[in-house]
This record gives C-alpha cells, sequence and structure tokens, in this order.
C-alpha cells in the first residue's frame, strides 16, 4: 500500500508570459496534482492582480524568463504590499544565486525552467508552503 504524499493543491494562478512554457508547466502541474486542478492563467502582472482579487489561489506559479531575479524581486513585494500572502513558485532562467536568493523571502521557492518535472515542482511547493527561512532550495 503506498500513501499519497503530494500536497492538497486545487487552485494555481500560473502567470507565463511565453505561451509555450504556459502550456508546459500547466502540464506538468495537472501530472503533479492531478487533472482536476484550476490552473487559472495570467499572462502579465496585471492579469496576476485580477485573478488573485477574484479568488486566492492555492499557489501561485510565477514564470519568469530572465537571468536576474530583480523581475521576481519586484513582483513578489508588489503582491506583498496589495495583501497576497499567498506562497509563490518562482520559475525561472535566472543564475543559482538568483534561485537561493529568492528562497530566503518567507512563502517563496524557486527552481530553474530547465529544472521543471513533477518531482521538482512537488518539493518546491512544498517548500513554498512551509513558510520558512534558509530551507533547502531545489538544485
Amino acid at each position: 500500500m503506498t500513501r499519497d504524499v503530494r500536497p492538497s493543491i486545487h487552485d494555481v494562478v500560473l502567470v507565463e508570459f511565453w505561451p509555450f512554457w504556459a502550456r508546459r508547466l500547466r502540464a506538468t502541474l495537472r501530472v503533479t496534482f492531478g487533472a482536476s486542478l484550476n490552473v487559472r492563467l495570467a499572462s502579465s502582472l496585471g492579469g496576476l492582480f485580477d485573478e488573485v482579487g477574484v479568488s486566492a489561489p492555492d499557489i501561485i506559479v510565477l514564470g519568469i524568463k530572465a537571468e536576474t531575479d530583480d523581475l521576481a524581486r519586484h513582483s513578489i513585494q508588489a503582491l506583498r504590499q496589495f495583501g497576497v500572502t499567498t506562497p509563490i513558485l518562482v520559475v525561472g532562467e535566472f543564475r543559482k544565486t538568483g534561485r537561493i536568493g529568492l528562497g530566503t523571502i518567507d512563502g517563496v521557492a524557486a527552481i530553474h525552467a530547465d529544472d521543471v518535472c513533477s518531482g521538482s515542482i512537488a518539493a518546491a511547493f512544498l517548500n513554498a508552503r512551509s513558510g520558512a527561512n534558509n530551507r533547502r532550495m531545489v538544485d
């Protein structure tokens, strides 16, 4: 008998500026958390605020296509100032130092876009939901 240890995730807002990556992440999220997962897509930060304003998701996935973590940091800061406390998973092409730096922010986990798979996403979700600083980031 096996026990399902996946986190209970039912509603995700995915912010992805590139349609190909949005489809890829949506498919990986559904493989990871089940086909019934509700994945709301936003193609901009304004769209994210609209989606979060309708109802708070279980987690936000923020896709960043940049080598630095500046855009992610500014986006997270804006969300927190808006009152959003939802855990955030950042998927990007930033360097390892940027990924680790983002991981020091409460309620945030980060993985490199090349490392996206169901296992790394599940681990990152658990890290983001734990809300603890100094947690191990997904390499």
